[in-house]
This record gives structure tokens, C-alpha cells and sequence, in this order.
């Protein structure tokens, strides 16, 4: 959590630090989440079966993980370096942070 200043207790350098490394972590979240509400079965009050609620979220955070890595495998197939299609899925797949968790 980010830390405020007061009146009379401003911040440090070390706490003002500290929250620009918060606000940085927190801005990937945020981002994320955000893509996510288009969807208005996530923004809105769902109204379906609970049962089939997990399965639609999967399949949406799915949809937001095909189109993430779509567009990095573009940027890398475009660029002059042009590496091997497996190497490039076998190095992103378990350690890119920005995937949705399902």
C-alpha cells in the first residue's frame, strides 16, 4: 500500500521510492483488469448460472492471452532477429507477467 504525506509528515526519499516501484507493479494490474471489464459480462453484475461462470471467465482471460501473445509473436516475427516459432513460445509462455489468470 502507498504511503501518504501529511501536513505535517512529508514523505522520505525512501517512501516516495517505494511508491513509484508500488505504482508501477500496480499499473500492470490495473491494466489488466481494465481490458478485462469490456467485457460486460466481468464489469456487470452477472446474472447467469454460477456453475457456468468459471468456464466463461476462462474463456475471456483466454481471449485476452491469445490476443497479448498474438501481438508480441508479430512484433518478433517482424522484427530482424526472427526467431524459431517454438523457441519464442517456449521462453514467453511460463514467465510473461501480464497473463490473465484464469
Amino acid at each position: 500500500m502507498q504511503k501518504k504525506k501529511s501536513k505535517k509528515n512529508p514523505l522520505t526519499k525512501n517512501d516516495k521510492k517505494n511508491n513509484r516501484r508500488l505504482a508501477g507493479e500496480k499499473v500492470v494490474y490495473e491494466n489488466v483488469i481494465g481490458m478485462l471489464k469490456r467485457f460486460k459480462i466481468i464489469a456487470d453484475k452477472y446474472r447467469n448460472r454460477r456453475k457456468r461462470l468459471g468456464i466463461r471467465f476462462n474463456l475471456i482471460s483466454g481471449i485476452y492471452n491469445f490476443e497479448l501473445l498474438g501481438g508480441l509473436l508479430y512484433f518478433y516475427l517482424n522484427s530482424s532477429l526472427q526467431p524459431s516459432i517454438i523457441s519464442l513460445y517456449t521462453s514467453l509462455l511460463p514467465s510473461y507477467p501480464n497473463l490473465a489468470l484464469a
